[in-house]
């Protein structure tokens, strides 16, 4: 809530204290039980290597194991590759060696398999690479969708089923 809760020195205190300051009530930090069994491996990196425009690498020989039940979160100073690691691996962005497999499927990125395997991104800046920022909602939506039914039909778009889903997900 924006204020001061306690101030410390940091010899005086420790994580479970700091934790309680913060949160505000006592806060587990140790599990009692060991983890459930890992899922099995959903999305998976091997020897991913990138150079930029300018000959610069900015990945090199990436791997990567994510499971079923995980959440991974890559860190690290603005500029350091997070950006063009997550676009390589949902196929934003081609790498220069090395494979990306999702559910032990070589993935190339079509429109197709991305709906087939149920890949999705949040990019982190949506405005950039995720959607138009001068067209509606029901028209970001309507590029996404465009070749399915009942949205597609004979080529054709149909607006009021777009516009009913964009409506729908506003509310």
């Amino acid at each position: 809530q924006g204020q001061m809760v306690a101030e410390r020195a940091t010899a005086d205190t420790n994580p479970e204290e700091l934790a309680e300051l913060m949160v505000g009530r006592k806060v587990r930090l140790q599990l009692d039980k060991a983890p459930p069994h890992p899922g099995e491996v959903r999305l998976k990196a091997e020897h991913l290597g990138l150079v930029d425009r300018r000959g610069v690498r900015l990945l090199d020989d990436i791997n990567l194991e994510l499971r079923a039940g995980e959440i991974v979160g890559v860190a690290g100073v603005s500029g350091n590759g997070q950006r063009q690691l997550m676009e390589a691996l949902v196929g934003q962005r081609a790498v220069d060696s090395g494979e990306v497999f999702v559910a032990g499927e070589r993935f190339h990125a079509t429109r197709a398999q991305n709906r087939r395997l149920k890949v999705r991104s949040l990019p982190e800046e949506p405005l950039r690479n995720a959607c138009v920022g001068e067209l509606s909602v029901g028209h970001n939506m309507g590029l996404r969708v465009f070749d399915t039914q009942p949205v597609a039909r004979g080529g054709w778009l149909n607006w009021r089923v777009v516009r009913e889903r964009a409506r729908a997900l506003i509310a």
